[in-house]
């Protein structure tokens, strides 16, 4: 992503003033008064805020919204994998997955969400599949943290290993040098029961080795204890601990049936949890009551569509329901900042000097009017600057059409 000039944005309706220097806020007094090398964005009758994170979704979902409904009925959780998701991503191919990722980048800058940590899967398009996510996130304008999860689900320890290495690759060769200042890869596995021993280890070493985060779902339905009480472990909290994942600013999706004791245990060694409320309730799995005890929890849609200021008010909801803090929304949305800014070495905390430039601007009812990403403008005037949004509506019509057409080939 290249960034374009200096930007002076504002005074917004508070009074409030922001000065990028490439993709950093900077004071006042460091700002560069050559105005050949500066472009200004007013907004007197709207509001500069941070951009919204998603930390953590699926981009593979994007097109989605677009299909039929599949028919089938299902009566678990373990029966929607199988007949909805596990059929998705082995149908996906790159230029099914291309549409699909714009078209869900597209919508998320729209929105006001400026990064989205994405935890993807394609059984047959492993090798450059990240590359093409990432090609999206350059492409469309927003900030991305990608990573591979590996499983033996499909084709045993050879695919886990090609997960594992997809991650590695895109770590080592496409951010080579962080020359994509918007890019970040983290290390992937898909869920615990779906995997062994060996590439659980293997995934542990390879994430050590880069220096690099684990990204992976844990305890959303009861399947990972049961696998875990099959290897003859007490818990998966047991397992992952005794093959080394529970380890500082690692990511666990999910965490519902994880105990009060193993979430404060795991966030105690540093893992943060990305509760992903709407999911679990449409899945049915539960809510993730016991994150209540650590700090270190996270706001994710799990692919639902990325308009977090929809998922915050979903997720209040939800919390009272649930007779906890409406306020932990709000909380977790914050913290997905904090967490943004441990795998870039960044602060995203504050509108305020030595931040990154990651900043919506919006009306008082949260209408985004523009969005900027790493001090470049990407939504101006609520329209998508370096793309066609009408193009990317197009070709994720067409591709969701024969995504649907794939799916129905691939028994459950």
């Amino acid at each position: 992503m290249q960034h374009q000039k200096n930007l002076l944005i504002g005074p917004d309706k508070t009074g409030k003033r922001l000065f990028c220097v490439g993709g950093l806020l900077v004071e006042e007094a460091k700002f560069p008064k050559l105005s050949s090398n500066i472009s200004h964005i007013t907004c007197p009758n709207f509001f500069l805020r941070l951009g919204n994170v998603n930390a953590h979704t699926h981009l593979y979902s994007g097109l989605v919204p677009l299909m039929p409904p599949l028919k089938e009925k299902t009566k678990s959780f373990l029966d929607i994998l199988k007949t909805v998701w596990w059929r998705l991503d082995r149908a996906l191919d790159a230029q099914i997955l291309r549409a699909s990722a714009r078209y869900y980048i597209a919508q998320a800058l729209l929105s006001g969400t400026t990064t989205l940590i994405d935890h993807h899967e394609s059984p047959n398009l492993i090798e450059g599949s990240l590359s093409v996510l990432g090609e999206a996130f350059q492409e469309v304008g927003a900030r991305g943290v990608l990573t591979y999860g590996a499983t033996e689900r499909n084709y045993g320890i050879s695919e886990a290993n090609r997960g594992l290495i997809e991650s590695a690759r895109f770590i080592k060769e496409d951010l080579r040098g962080n020359t994509h200042a918007t890019l970040r890869g983290m290390i992937g596995l898909h869920a615990p029961f779906t995997a062994s021993d060996s590439t659980i280890k293997k995934a542990v070493l390879t994430a050590r080795k880069l220096q690099a985060s684990l990204h992976l779902h844990v305890a959303e339905s009861h399947e990972d204890n049961q696998k875990a009480l099959q290897l003859g472990y007490r818990s998966v909290f047991e397992r992952l601990q005794k093959l080394g994942a529970i380890r500082h600013n690692n990511l666990f999706a999910h965490g519902v049936h994880l105990t009060e004791k193993q979430v404060n245990a795991a966030s105690e060694a540093g893992i943060w949890f990305a509760h992903n409320p709407r999911s679990n309730d449409g899945n049915q799995v539960g809510f993730a009551k016991t994150l209540i005890g650590s700090k270190k929890v996270v706001l994710g849609t799990d692919g639902y569509p990325a308009n977090m200021y929809e998922e915050i008010s979903i997720a209040e909801h939800l919390f009272r329901a649930n007779k906890q803090s409406i306020h932990l929304a709000v909380e977790r949305a914050k913290q997905s900042r904090r967490f943004l800014g441990s795998l870039f070495n960044e602060s995203f905390l504050e509108l305020a000097p030595n931040n990154r430039a990651d900043i919506v601007i919006v009306d008082k009812n949260d209408v985004v009017k523009h969005v900027i990403v790493e001090g470049k403008l990407v939504v101006e005037n609520g329209k998508l600057v370096s793309v066609d949004m009408k193009e990317i509506q197009k070709e994720a019509e067409f591709a969701a059409l024969k995504l649907g057409e794939k799916m129905r080939r691939i028994s459950s």
